[in-house]
């Protein structure tokens, strides 16, 4: 009979781990020495004859504050079992995997084996357990917690409810001791770095790679979604936690601490209730401030799924409205389901962003060609053609030159079946051009030997269809312009080494269209263009008009839709401004076009942003010149925990990269207005010693605006100026944008 389960036959991967572990046991039973991580060790002292933690696990710390949960030196589970059907048995799967770098205890009352292993309780152990699991129920899991504080373990994993409420004093002990608790209801965590796997059904017991992905999720389900699904993409999970109820470790604080984990370039989280929205908050303006990206997938957006989270956890569900702002405000994504995110995320850890949505396509002919610029074209994206010099330089053959055009036909240009570096050299040529803010192959690069296997020259060919690989990230890396592949099949290896250098490879066209367009700078964290559900912006001229009713001076403005109705507009004196409608940053990718000195030079700039950025709307205004000027951004956002929180900052094109902001609450008033200015990293710009630049007292009047705006008008979830420009005798607003929810039908 089997060492771990009651069964006389073993099948499938059972099989191979009962014997592994019967192995051991017999080694032992001779007097061979014990395996590496079972209890090696004197009675609560020092651990003799360890492998080297570094041979088996990846460089880099993990999340600071963490370490007793993601890299603990000893691990006890109370509640192990040998039966295959209950959980504790698959908890010990899980925990073997870590066996060569930390001490594995398993504690079961009807088992005294501590040759195996195997304990009756934490008390008999060689040494106090740093992390303990507890799988038992609601009364034991207390006692568990209270003689782990007496021994002096570092956290606890704790499935059960082990408290009365969040105003237990067991939980004011627990912080005092400075223990970290993960849960209750939670699934467990994952850290593939330090070879801990303490959520054996998220990847079903088995051992992964490290990945670079972390996910924080109040739900297990989601988070295997998840997990498989960053696997599939190329970029795996490095650590998972299921904070659950969050009585100790919360989201916020998983969040924060994630940031500074070395491994993890992006942190996934699937939340029902952040619990505290200032700290939740302050958290993901933390982890943008660290340059890692946060997505969020929140639950209870309608009704339905209100009442799903609350029987879910018991935990009050969050309306996905509150975090809108939240994430607009801190950088944090906002996705719509597991796909979404990991998409979003793929996205964001590339760190690669399209000025606009210029495509250039290469495919090797066919249906294809037709194909990608139909589903391009749906997807808002623009495909230019191509001017003459870059036409010459991609090299097309004799006689073709007058076919190619934009989808590039790698066929006329060279033997792409031949030589893999066709791919590799035109893609260069693309994004040297200036011409195309982001490159798509379609077609069969990565399995191009799959079409024919039976050639003689295999080898050579692998080595330079590696050696193009190498070339295309190269150049996205060199030129910054996002390459994205679409393959039938790419071959294991080269998928990962594509992904791992930031050239994103999907399966369908449909697919890459959507990343190719998340992947526009405008598309980014603070878009309003599908990344968000609920809400709605109002147009450009909507929000003006909506502002001016609540007293928000904004320099005048006229609406057009092509060059000739500009021509047709009378008392238009320059110079004068074109803004194409339609882009959150309208001045990056040639959105805003300054300084032009009539109707006619405004006219040809319409024809030009209308060719190369596709806009279709667009607005003629003043170029109010304003010397000794202060740009500034104003704006009022409303959240459900949070209440309506009121924005002040360093306002203009680069609001983002400046990132000088302060965040106030209503209601505003001359005290927390000057709190707000106070803050801020720039107020030598507001300042002239102790007197002001501008005019404080109008920029206030504009905020107390906006504030009053949501106050009054429930429909209106953000409102927001930018830039305002303010000198000492005025202020006006140069742009102005207005979200509001989203009115069903």
């Amino acid at each position: 009979m089997c060492c771990l389960c009651p069964l006389d036959r073993c099948h499938g991967t059972r099989q191979w781990q009962c014997r592994r572990v019967m192995a051991d046991t017999t080694a032992t039973a001779a007097g061979a020495p014990r395996r590496q991580g079972r209890g090696n060790a004197s009675r609560f002292g020092g651990r003799r004859g360890r492998v080297s933690r570094q041979q088996f696990m990846s460089n880099g710390r993990v999340a600071p504050g963490l370490e007793s949960l993601l890299d603990p030196r000893s691990v006890a589970l109370v509640g192990a079992s040998r039966r295959a059907s209950r959980w504790g048995f698959l908890f010990v799967r899980g925990m073997e995997q870590g066996s060569a770098v930390r001490n594995n205890y398993y504690i079961s009352r009807s088992v005294d084996e501590p040759e195996t292993g195997w304990y009756p309780s934490i008390e008999a152990l060689p040494e106090v357990p740093e992390l303990v699991v507890l799988l038992i129920g609601d009364a034991g899991s207390r006692q568990q917690i209270e003689l782990c504080l007496e021994l002096g373990s570092k956290a606890v994993i704790t499935i059960a409810t082990p408290f009365t409420g969040r105003d237990d004093p067991l939980l004011d002990r627990i912080a005092e001791a400075g223990m970290v608790v993960l849960g209750p209801n939670t699934m467990g965590l994952v850290c593939t770095h330090t070879r801990l796997d303490l959520a054996p059904p998220l990847l079903h017991g088995e051992p992964r790679d490290p990945g670079r992905v972390a996910v924080v999720s109040q739900s297990g389900t989601v988070s295997a979604d998840l997990a498989l699904e960053l696997y599939a993409r190329g970029v795996g999970l490095s650590t998972f936690l299921g904070v659950g109820d969050q009585y100790c470790l919360t989201a916020s604080g998983a969040i924060r601490a994630l940031a500074d984990d070395d491994h993890s370039e992006a942190v996934v989280v699937y939340l029902e209730d952040p619990l505290d929205g200032r700290e939740f908050r302050a958290a993901l303006e933390y982890a943008r401030g660290r340059g890692v990206a946060v997505v969020i997938m929140p639950a209870g957006d309608t009704g339905a799924s209100a009442r799903a989270v609350a029987s879910h956890t018991g935990a009050l569900a969050t309306d996905a409205r509150v975090l809108q702002a939240v994430c607009e405000e801190s950088g944090a994504w906002l996705a719509t389901s597991p796909a979404d995110a990991v998409d979003l995320t793929c996205v964001a850890i590339r760190r690669r962003w399209a000025a606009g949505r210029r495509v250039a396509v290469l495919s090797e002919g066919g249906g294809m060609v037709a194909l990608a610029a139909d589903v391009l074209g749906r997807a808002g994206l623009v495909l230019p053609s191509l001017s003459d010099q870059t036409r010459d330089r991609v090299g097309l053959r004799p006689g073709a030159k007058e076919l190619a055009d934009n989808p590039v036909d790698l066929a006329l240009v060279g033997a792409v079946r031949e030589s893999p570096m066709v791919y590799a050299d035109t893609v260069r040529v693309l994004a040297e051009s200036g011409e195309v803010d982001q490159v798509l192959t379609v077609g069969q690069f990565g399995d191009l030997i799959g079409m024919n296997p039976e050639r003689e020259d295999i080898e050579a060919f692998e080595a330079e269809e590696r050696q193009a690989v190498s070339a295309l990230i190269n150049t996205s890396e060199r030129t910054g312009v996002p390459v994205l592949m679409q393959s039938f099949r790419a071959a294991p290896g080269l998928f990962e080494e594509l992904v791992a250098g930031g050239v994103l490879v999907v399966r369908h066209l449909d697919h890459a269209a959507k990343l190719l367009r998340l992947g526009v700078a405008d598309a980014g964290p603070t878009a309003g263009d599908g990344l968000r559900t609920g809400s709605q912006n109002l147009t450009y001229f909507q929000a003006r008009d909506l502002l001016g009713r609540y007293g928000v001076p904004l320099v005048p403005s006229t609406p057009a839709t092509g060059p000739d109705e500009v021509l047709a507009r009378e008392g238009l004196p320059g110079p004068l401004v074109v803004k194409a409608l339609g882009r959150v940053h309208k001045s990056r990718g040639g959105g805003v076009e300054l300084a032009l000195p009539d109707a006619e030079a405004a006219a040809a700039a319409v024809e030009r942003m209308q060719r190369d950025l596709g806009a279709e709307e667009f607005a003629i205004e003043p170029d109010v010149s304003m010397p000794g000027a202060v740009e500034l951004i104003v704006g009022a956002r409303r959240s459900g925990r949070f209440g309506i929180v009121a924005l002040l900052g360093v306002g203009g094109t680069h609001t983002e990269e400046i990132d000088d902001i302060s965040l106030g609450f209503a209601p505003m008033d001359s005290a927390t207005f000057d709190t707000m200015v106070g803050r801020l990293r720039s107020r030598d710009l507001i300042w002239r010693g102790s007197e002001p630049r501008i005019d404080l007292a109008a920029v206030q009047s504009v905020l107390e605006s906006l504030v009053t705006l949501l106050d009054e008008r429930r429909e209106v979830l953000s409102a927001e100026v930018n830039p305002l420009r303010c000198t000492a005798e005025a202020v006006i607003g140069l742009d102005a944008r207005v979200v509001c929810e989203e009115h069903k039908s």
